[in-house]
């Protein structure tokens, strides 16, 4: 078994799981769910609400990837950290195909001049 001393450099991979856990799961998804109900995006248009929660993810995903490799390449020995950087890569896979989800359905669906019905009449 290891030392709490040596376990304390794996401080800096439960704050980052934290905030994301706090950050993007619990208070910007409530957000975002907001915004949507109430239909917020279009009546503040000062702000690209598709860039801002690309970029909110991607932020994300980074860190968790990040946490990941370090607890990953420093876990030798240590079971319940080599399950935590399996989940970390885990996470990251997900929040990759969150953000390619949430392009195809925002983005990927937009119909050409050719195909419209209206411009064919």
């Amino acid at each position: 078994p290891r030392s709490p001393i040596i376990l304390e450099q794996y401080y800096c991979f439960d704050f980052i799981i934290l905030k994301i856990l706090i950050m993007l799961i619990i208070f910007n998804n409530f957000f975002f769910f907001l915004m949507h109900l109430f239909r917020l995006q279009s009546k503040i248009t000062c702000i690209n609400w598709m860039l801002t929660e690309f970029l909110h993810y991607a932020v994300g995903g980074i860190l968790v990837f990040i946490a990941s490799i370090v607890v990953a390449v420093k876990s030798y020995g240590v079971s319940a950290l080599i399950a935590g950087s399996v989940f970390g890569f885990i996470a990251t896979f997900l929040i990759a195909i969150s953000i390619w989800t949430s392009y195809k359905v925002t983005c990927g669906s937009q119909p050409t001049g050719e195909s419209d019905p209206v411009l064919t009449m």
